[in-house]
């Protein structure tokens, strides 16, 4: 995207020729598109050509509906490429502007990049809150960044993310919990007693009412969910959101003046507070499946390095050439400056793919750390 030309588009011809005026069909977008003008490179000049033949690269300009990968013919053959096999990115970092009134031009420049090049990737991570970029290395990013500092005119400052951490319960345990209010007028009162369990992985949650006879009016239950709901997402332990928790509500209290909704969401969320603290609350960390392709000299090392991570290797593969594809488990918050690492160790000739696997507990030194950085976040 040039700042006087516009959106520029690169293009080969593969059969027939174009003129100017030639109308293109879009497949993707299964849309019509005049072209009036046709370029080739010639070094960093674009010069115009009155027409394109097959096997020529050429540039278009200002087709606002080009996007990488697309497919231009007629509507009568709308013939679509097979789309090129783009690389996943292996490195990300959190950005946000040095000041609050740059984030606006920061995001729109971002997202510029992202059209232009398909292995660099934006996402707004709604738990941690923060911008999250990704890209093919530090040094991939590095080079987009410096670019936008120059031509924006904004500092950027950035930091390793954060992990997505969860919280769960290790055993039952149940509670008590009486919310009572009175400032003039109508006061709050509520009061639920809750049995708490934990679920098998991934099960995220479940509410059974076991309440017999009128203890609770039906109409404050759905208040009862939601505070369950509210205390879950705020957390126990270090404010991440709160998991495969089974929840039985054993009975209640309500008052003919003062029970309200609200107050039984009160209530109930306090009531999950107090069992969840007696029932072993932990934390969850996420664990990514990882593929390392490295050269066969460098096992040793990669292997003693993943092991340093808390990696459990699953096995290994030779795919020939001297290359080895090792197969492990690694938990996420090990594998931030990965891609910097594995370039250390095999001096820039080994590469990796990760995936989300599941959520494994944490305790101990690890998980007493997490929960000093959360807390010294909020104070």
């Amino acid at each position: 995207i040039d700042q006087f030309s516009g959106k520029l588009s690169f293009m080969k011809v593969i059969t027939g020729a174009l003129t100017a005026d030639t109308e293109l069909y879009n497949v993707r977008e299964e849309k019509k598109e005049r072209v009036s003008k046709f370029y080739v490179t010639q070094g960093k000049k674009l010069e115009e050509v009155s027409k394109l033949v097959a096997g020529d690269i050429g540039v278009i300009a200002k087709v606002g509906s080009a996007r990488t990968n697309d497919s231009f013919g007629t509507p009568e053959k709308p013939l679509h490429f097979k789309p090129l096999a783009l690389p996943q990115p292996v490195h990300a970092v959190a950005v946000e502007g040095a000041q609050k009134k740059d984030e606006d031009k920061l995001g729109d420049a971002l997202h510029k990049v992202v059209e232009e090049d398909l292995t660099f990737r934006v996402a707004f991570n709604g738990e941690t809150k923060e911008t999250v970029i990704s890209g093919m290395g530090e040094l991939h990013i590095n080079m987009i960044l410096n670019k936008i500092r120059e031509h924006q005119k904004i500092e950027v400052n950035t930091r390793v993310p954060k992990v997505a951490y969860r919280e769960t319960i290790t055993k039952g345990a149940d509670a008590t919990y009486r919310h009572k209010k009175q400032s003039g007028g109508h006061g709050q009162f509520g009061e639920v007693t809750i049995k708490v369990k934990p679920l098998e992985r991934g099960a995220q949650y479940s509410f059974e009412n076991l309440i017999r006879g009128m203890a609770v009016s039906k109409g404050y239950i759905p208040g009862i969910e939601k505070g369950l709901h509210e205390a879950m997402e705020e957390g126990f332990l270090a404010g991440y959101p709160a998991v495969d928790i089974g929840v039985e509500l054993l009975d209640g209290k309500e008052h003919s003046v003062d029970s309200s909704e609200m107050a039984f969401k009160l209530a109930a969320k306090g009531a999950l507070k107090d069992a969840v603290a007696k029932a072993g609350p932990t934390l969850l960390e996420p664990v990514m499946n990882l593929e390392v392709f490295i050269e066969e000299n460098y096992l040793g090392d990669v292997l003693s390095d993943l092991t340093t991570k808390r990696g459990r290797v699953l096995g290994q593969d030779q795919l020939g050439g001297g290359i080895i594809a090792i197969h492990a488990q690694v938990p996420q918050a090990e594998l931030m400056r990965y891609s910097i690492d594995l370039r250390s160790i095999t001096s820039g000739t080994g590469s990796f793919e990760m995936s989300f696997d599941h959520y494994s507990p944490i305790s101990g030194r690890i998980a007493d750390e997490v929960i000093k950085a959360a807390q010294a976040e909020t104070e």
